[in-house]
């Protein structure tokens, strides 16, 4: 306000004539007069500076605008009010390497983990110019980054970057800070970890892997907070210690489907469902009292869009101001990594599956036939019981393919394999492709006579199918030979014996005219350890 001295004054000056009847002519009265004149001038001074003083310090103090004050000694940003907490808190909870710097590279504030990657502290690296720590061809990489920055543009890339020497890949965001007068005077620095996306996505033959989704909006130009709650690809959102939202980002409005604008001042209470208030207050009051970060996955189904996952991160405040605590709450979209764990699950069932079956006849092949003989060995050494096994072999197969091609040999061998299957009803029998034209069937708890009675309906079913084989030296159309043995295993035997004698078996049936099977007798003599089955001897 300006005021107009000589008009103020001769009033005054004219009234106290008036009183005083005093002579303006004597040298004492001028002298009186030029005194009072002084002190009343000094007076309206101060009353002026004092005024500008108090405006000034109203306009930082009740800004809406969150104001920060940088000391040029220590280089640290000193909040006015609790924005400055709440970003120290965000940054803390953030896995993200983040950092503000002025123009010339001074480091204003950074999150833990972009000093730890310097093997730094917070407080070690804040004060510090940028190439204190990086090398001239990085800053020269960074200097080209952030010139578009610089006219207030946001600039996103990637790059590979050595941490803990390790080499990851980065992503990159740089976001232009502003000042009352639209100018840029800093720059924010947001870079997300993508290397165990990549390697993800390597494993699952190139497929696309988890992009993140950055959802930053500068809604307050002039507000530090926001353009880092905003910034981060997370959706964020800050309630006070009763529970009711005192700020979000747009990420975190689409997750709960709330307005901003009607978020804020709700209760917490008003977005969960009855049966899970308990549960959340419980949570969230011990969180607040002993002040241990809550993490836990939750799927949400969000409005018109599919089901996402996401990990929910909750973590205390503290206002330094006032004490008053607060919760942070972060979640994390995992629905991409969740998708790629899936479909590795899924990849590593099917290769599982591809490697346990044999590819022309689907039938188990010789790997799982080897693990099984040997499994169902020990479990029937230790509960003492018998086992059998069939070892079965295609008669004049060779001179099959020969006469009728191998494309035909190979459906003559898928269809028996099929018929054999066929005869196992027990969940625990297993049939196998041996190898060629071998067969064989393991009978877990099965004794000799349950074993012949088997051999006995896969030989019928072989017959039955009825295959021409006009060269085949035991009959008109495709038979098969079958070796059988039995033993009650024991510490001195193997798996190895066992199949051993079913061979000796098999062979023996070959001898003596194929299209049968013979049983395997552990006995001196060799001309009665074997039980030939003559009625199905075809001429």
């Amino acid at each position: 306000m300006d005021f107009n001295n000589q008009s103020f004054i001769q009033p005054i000056f004219n009234w106290w004539l008036g009183i005083t009847e005093l002579s303006t002519n004597t040298t004492f009265e001028i002298t009186f007069w030029l005194v009072v004149i002084v002190l009343l001038m000094s007076l309206l001074v101060i009353l002026m500076l004092s005024r500008k003083l108090s405006t000034y310090k109203s306009l930082l103090t009740d800004s809406a605008t969150p104001t920060l004050v940088i000391d040029s000694n220590s280089a640290t940003i000193s909040p006015w009010d609790m924005d400055g907490q709440i970003i120290n808190c965000l940054f803390a909870s953030n896995s993200a390497f983040i950092h503000i710097k002025t123009l010339d590279g001074l480091i204003l504030s950074c999150s833990p983990s972009w000093a730890t990657q310097f093997g730094q502290s917070v407080d070690q690296v804040n004060g510090h110019f940028e190439d204190d720590f990086y090398s001239a061809s990085k800053l020269g990489r960074i200097k080209s980054y952030e010139k578009s920055v610089l006219i207030g543009e946001i600039q996103e890339y990637e790059e590979w970057s050595t941490v803990d020497d390790n080499n990851i890949l980065l992503r990159t965001i740089k976001y232009p800070l502003y000042d009352e007068d639209k100018i840029v005077v800093a720059i924010l620095t947001v870079s997300h970890d993508q290397t165990e996306v990549m390697e993800l996505n390597e494993r699952l033959q190139n497929e696309n892997g988890e992009h993140l989704r950055i959802e930053a909006e500068l809604s307050r130009h002039n507000s530090l907070l926001n353009s880092v709650i905003n910034a981060t690809p997370d959706p964020v959102a800050f309630m006070n210690g009763n529970g009711k939202y005192v700020g979000a980002n747009k990420g975190y409005c689409e997750v709960v489907g709330v307005e901003h604008r009607d978020l804020i001042g709700m209760d917490r209470q008003a977005l969960v469902s009855r049966d899970k208030k308990s549960w959340l207050l419980q949570q969230e009051n011990q969180l607040l009292i002993d002040g241990k970060a809550v993490r836990y996955e939750r799927l949400l189904h969000l409005e018109d869009k599919e089901p996402r996952w996401y990990e929910v991160c909750k973590q205390r405040y503290v206002n330094n101001t006032n004490g008053e605590s607060g919760i942070l709450i972060i979640y994390r979209d995992l629905t991409e990594r969740k998708r790629i764990e899936h479909e590795l699950e899924q990849a590593i069932e099917k290769f599982d599956q591809l490697s346990s079956t044999d590819e022309l006849t689907k039938i188990a092949n010789r790997r799982t036939f080897d693990n099984k003989l040997q499994h169902y060995w020990s479990t029937h050494h230790s509960e003492v019981k018998q086992m059998s096994l069939l070892f079965c072999d295609v008669d004049s197969f060779k001179l099959y393919n020969d006469n009728y091609g191998h494309p035909m040999g190979d459906t003559v061998l898928t269809r028996i394999a099929q018929v054999m299957d066929g005869q196992v009803h027990r969940g625990a029998d297993l049939v196998a492709r041996y190898g060629g034209e071998e067969f064989a069937v393991i009978l877990p708890n099965t004794d000799e006579e349950g074993a012949i009675r088997l051999a006995s309906k896969i030989l019928a079913a072989i017959e039955h199918l009825a295959i021409e084989h006009a060269y085949s030296k035991a009959a008109k159309h495709v038979t098969l030979s079958i070796g059988i043995a039995t033993m009650c295993p024991e510490s001195e035997s193997s798996a190895a014996q066992l199949l051993e004698n079913a061979d000796k078996a098999l062979y023996l049936a070959k001898e003596h005219g194929r299209n049968q099977y013979c049983v395997y007798r552990d006995e001196v003599d060799d001309n009665d350890m074997l039980e030939l089955n003559f009625a199905l001897l075809k001429s």
